[in-house]
């Protein structure tokens, strides 16, 4: 079996796992494993503050990208100056088999894109809890928090991107289209399976992308 890793069990308990199923085939100082293990999670930690404070997204900064401004778009680009939040799990949205390369797909388009990676996760449990209380799935409240906030903040639209038959996806997701219903913000909700196409899904974009872009104009 795979090992646990349960942050909520301790640091010691985490250790144990990491040395146990990792580093004791490395090498059976523990002292060394632990310092290891302490540099990673630095690693990680630096790496999520670098996503939040200069807006990248977890792709743009593993491949170390500098400071974006996803507001911004070319002048000579029609669809200029749209902000578009892709809340959905990281596994789905960046695998671009999966996704039919969605995000590369709208930033082709013009549009600025803005991810729940981009928010600090303390903001997230916030902005979570004011629309619907307490989180039972850690994922689905990362999602949720990250759809209210860019509500919050006024983006051009949302798109939600999730997989065929998954129950907490499907529920939770319906709740930030319901409140950017009541404020009129642009929602397009993707549901991704083995029957998704890149020319369907090239459709629906091209089409939300269109009416976002003919509602900012009318403001």
């Amino acid at each position: 079996l795979d090992p646990e890793i349960d942050l909520n069990k301790g640091q010691r308990h985490l250790f144990q796992v990491i040395y146990n199923n990792v580093g004791r085939y490395f090498t059976s100082d523990k002292g060394k494993v632990k310092k290891a293990i302490e540099r990673a999670w630095e690693a990680s930690l630096a790496y999520r503050q670098r996503t939040c404070d200069e807006g990248l997204t977890w792709v743009e900064a593993i491949e170390g990208k500098q400071h974006y401004d996803h507001s911004q778009s070319s002048d000579s680009n029609p669809y200029k100056r749209l902000k578009v939040a892709v809340i959905g799990h990281p596994y789905v949205v960046y695998d671009d088999f999966v996704s039919h390369r969605l995000i590369s797909r709208l930033e082709s388009m013009g549009a600025g894109i803005f991810t729940p990676e981009q928010v600090p996760p303390e903001t997230l449990d916030m902005c979570m809890a004011r629309l619907v209380g307490k989180a039972h799935w850690s994922f689905e409240a990362e999602i949720v928090g990250a759809g209210e906030y860019y509500l919050e903040s006024g983006v051009d639209g949302i798109i939600s991107v999730a997989v065929f038959a998954c129950g907490p996806d499907s529920m939770m997701l319906d709740m930030v289209r319901h409140s950017a219903g009541n404020i009129g913000t642009p929602f397009l909700q993707l549901s991704l399976d083995e029957h998704t196409s890149a020319g369907g899904l090239i459709t629906r974009l091209e089409a939300f992308i269109d009416m976002v872009r003919r509602k900012k104009a009318c403001v």
